[in-house]
């Protein structure tokens, strides 16, 4: 058996957790978005079963972010265009 899951997903974030950061950001373009995806990333890639089945763990990250932002952008786009209550252009 290979490396355990817990530290295997801690050694891969360690190592891309910077270029996964810049990815969430470049097609977000907000840092608490990006933050909160990368997030989720993590919680993803801890609940896959047998790590080990995945050839390509750093091809999996990010396929595993694309499919998050994908999520992302069409829960954003439900909820139409934000405004802020104290937007003055508004009144």
């Amino acid at each position: 058996m290979g490396e355990p899951k817990k530290a295997l997903i801690e050694r891969l974030f360690a190592a891309q957790g910077r270029a996964l950061q810049a990815f969430l950001y470049r097609r977000t373009r907000q840092h608490t978005d990006a933050a909160d995806l990368a997030q989720e990333v993590y919680v993803r890639m801890l609940r896959i079963e047998d790590p080990d089945k995945i050839a390509d763990m750093d091809a999996y990250l990010f396929t595993v972010a694309s499919n998050l932002i994908r999520e992302h952008a069409a829960r954003e786009g439900r909820r139409g265009i934000r405004v802020g209550v104290e937007d003055t252009a508004v009144l």
